[in-house]
């Protein structure tokens, strides 16, 4: 761990890509933050998680082996991982 520790801020917009289809990126506006979860601009609720470094803050689209997932460091589609 560097000592930065990256989170979601409200109004940012996050990219990820499709595990299955590297040109279908998926984008998520945070509307509200409170401690546990994150909203999008559809009213989704998604509880923050902290990877293993603990460096950054990350939210699943779902609890499915291909789900994918936005990282508080992804708000650059060319990031995406």
């Amino acid at each position: 761990m560097n000592g930065t520790k990256t989170s979601f801020k409200v109004g940012e917009t996050y990219y990820t890509r499709s595990l299955c289809d590297y040109n279908c990126v998926f984008e998520m506006t945070v509307t509200k933050r409170t401690k546990c979860f994150v909203y999008n601009e559809y009213g989704k609720r998604f509880k923050v998680r902290t990877d293993p470094e603990g460096e950054h803050e990350y939210v699943r689209a779902g609890n499915w082996s291909m789900a994918h997932a936005w990282y508080s460091n992804g708000t650059d589609a060319r990031t995406a991982p």
